[in-house]
């Protein structure tokens, strides 16, 4: 009787967490404060009616983003590497996979190669161990990549993932036995020369 396979661990990105911390309630308190003003209709809103709309529309793109950005998550499936972000899911195949590695967050993005905004982000995140994932190439264009998974998931210098999470020795050892599983299922069997020696006999 084969045993069973367990499912595969969903390991939540860190930099999806800290984005939702950041953006989650000001998007709402805005959205709120914003839809109660057109409620009330006061006197003075007159030809700011559109702007205040506008203002709503941008709220509840902020709000939502954030909600989705917090599911974000990698899981070392059987079949490949997932990566889950706001919109769309990545598959990296393990044939696509070098190594993995371990580096501090800070080397992988430096403040001073960073925007303001974008320190604010990784600021809270600097001291924390993150795993890379070291690829030969992207499934896609490297630009689309960086557009659904954003900045802190594609290595400024190299052609990777840069996976942080809470456990990342666990993730390490799942991708590594995920990848090696793999492996063996596509090496061809070749017959035991000893064992047909044996069997001649």
């Amino acid at each position: 009787m084969t045993k069973r396979r367990l499912p595969a661990n969903r390991f939540p990105l860190l930099v999806y967490r800290r984005l939702f911390q950041m953006w989650f309630w000001p998007g709402l308190l805005l959205f709120v404060v914003a839809v109660v003003l057109l409620v009330l209709d006061p006197p003075r809103l007159g030809q700011w009616r559109w702007a205040l709309i506008a203002l709503i529309a941008m709220a509840a793109l902020i709000t939502v983003y954030a909600i989705m950005a917090r599911g974000s998550y990698v899981q070392a499936h059987p079949k490949a590497l997932r990566i889950r972000g706001p919109f769309l899911p990545l598959v990296i195949s393990y044939g696509r996979l070098n190594a993995t590695r371990t580096t501090q967050f800070r080397a992988q993005y430096p403040p001073e190669r960073l925007s303001w905004s974008q320190r604010q982000l990784a600021i809270k995140l600097y001291g924390r161990t993150c795993l890379v994932a070291e690829l030969n190439g992207f499934p896609v264009s490297r630009p689309v990549v960086s557009f659904f998974l954003g900045r802190f998931v594609v290595p400024l210098d190299s052609v990777g993932l840069v996976l942080l999470v809470e456990d990342w020795l666990s993730l390490s050892n799942e991708i590594e036995s995920a990848r090696a599983r793999w492996v063996a299922q596509r090496v061809p069997r070749r017959p035991d020369r000893t064992v047909e020696r044996v069997l001649r006999k």
